[in-house]
């Protein structure tokens, strides 16, 4: 008995959204007043002439599945035009919003980048200071390889520069 009233409300509710459904599917119109104000409705007024409006109810847009990116170890075209032609096409078909993704990911990709050389920079920078600040006996090695002493104006003169570049880049 139960199952059986069951299956009988299953029946009614599944023929209400049918209707439901048929009914939000109905004609829609456009019109035009004597005063020139555009109209919208399912009902058209009597001796007005109106034309139907294709309106799909309950529609989603479709969203595109996104766009598998090549990897990094693909062979490169052989053509720059043709490589060119593929990346116009794909930035076309690829949507503002994915546009954007992608340039901010660049951009924070080449922050990073950024960061990182100078963080290596100003650790090499430190080094430097931490060899040319307290001895004023310094050693370098010249381009062709013999060993010579700096002397105190080139050590000062370097360790000045030293510290400016630390005190502009890195936030010591």
């Amino acid at each position: 008995m139960f199952q059986k009233t069951l299956i009988t409300l299953s029946a009614v509710a599944l023929l209400l959204l049918a209707g439901s459904a048929a009914w939000s599917a109905s004609q829609i119109y456009r019109w035009v007043d004597d005063q020139g104000v555009v109209h919208f409705g399912s009902i058209v007024p009597e001796g007005v002439e109106a034309t139907p409006v294709g309106v799909r109810p309950n529609t989603v847009p479709s969203v595109s599945a996104p766009s598998v990116k090549p990897s990094e170890n693909a062979e490169p075209a052989s053509e720059d035009g043709a490589a060119s032609d593929a990346q116009a096409a794909e930035d076309e078909s690829v949507s503002y919003a994915e546009q954007r993704r992608r340039a901010r990911a660049e951009k924070a990709r080449e922050q990073a980048q950024q960061a990182e050389k100078r963080a290596k920079e100003c650790d090499l920078m430190r080094r430097q200071l931490a060899v040319l600040e307290p001895s004023p006996r310094v050693m370098i090695r010249g381009e062709d390889g013999t060993v010579q002493r700096l002397d105190d104006d080139k050590r000062l003169e370097a360790l000045d520069e030293t510290k400016a570049f630390l005190a502009a880049n890195c936030n010591n």
